[in-house]
C-alpha cells in the first residue's frame, strides 16, 4: 500500500514538472514581439531531454505504472503548443521548443505503451 503511495506521488511529481515546463515555455514566448534568446532555449531544451531520460528511467524501473494518466493533460497542453507554433509561425526557438517538448511527451508515453504491452505478453506467457 505504501509503495503504491509512493509510486503515485511520483507520478504527479512527474506529470506537474512537466506541467512546469510547458508554462516556462509559454511565459518565454508570451511577449509580443517574442524574444527568445538562444540561451533560454537551449537551456529550456536540455532540461527537456534531462527530464525525459530521467523519466524513461523511472517508467523502466518501475513495473505496471500507470503515468500515463498523469501525464495525459501535460501532453494536450505540448501537443495544442506545437500545433500553434507550427501553425502561426511565431518564432524558430519557439518552434523548437515546443517541439522537442511534445516529442519528449510522446517518446514517454511510447515506453510506456511497450512496456505496457511487454508485461501483457509476458504475462500471458507464464500463464
Amino acid at each position: 500500500m505504501m509503495k503504491k503511495l509512493l509510486i503515485f506521488c511520483t507520478n504527479g511529481v512527474i506529470a506537474i514538472w512537466f506541467f512546469l515546463l510547458w508554462c516556462k515555455m509559454m511565459l518565454l514566448s508570451s511577449d509580443m514581439p517574442i524574444n527568445i534568446t538562444y540561451d533560454e532555449m537551449k537551456s529550456v531544451v536540455l532540461t527537456i531531454l534531462v527530464s525525459t531520460t530521467i523519466t524513461i528511467f523511472y517508467v523502466k524501473i518501475i513495473p505496471g505504472n500507470k503515468l500515463y494518466y498523469l501525464l495525459f493533460f501535460p501532453t494536450l497542453l505540448w501537443g495544442f503548443s506545437m500545433t500553434q507554433s507550427l501553425i502561426y509561425n511565431y518564432h524558430v526557438y519557439d518552434t523548437i521548443i515546443a517541439i522537442t517538448g511534445f516529442i519528449c511527451i510522446a517518446l514517454v508515453f511510447l515506453v510506456l505503451f511497450f512496456d505496457a504491452k511487454r508485461a501483457a505478453i509476458s504475462s500471458k506467457i507464464l500463464s
